[in-house]
């Protein structure tokens, strides 16, 4: 029997991690929905550029404006 070395596990596990997240944004129309559900899963914006092919500075502005629209929101009670 093959043994599977470290980095093909690493390999494996990246692939993997690249299916779910085009799983998680394949029904979102815009791009602004897209990055924020992956940065919320915890990709880095170099990760979400290139998933989505995008620039990273137009990633990382898009992460800044969620950011900012998300503090500028009133707070309600109880949440």
């Amino acid at each position: 029997m093959n043994e599977i070395t470290e980095n093909e596990i690493i390999k494996e596990l990246k692939l993997n991690n690249r299916l779910l997240a085009l799983i998680l944004i394949i029904d979102k129309e815009s791009n602004i929905e897209r990055v924020r559900l992956l940065d919320r899963s915890g990709f880095t914006p170099s990760e979400i550029a290139d998933l989505l092919n995008m620039k990273i500075n137009n990633v990382t502005a898009t992460i800044s404006n969620i950011k900012k629209a998300q503090q500028k929101k009133p707070k309600t009670k109880g949440g």
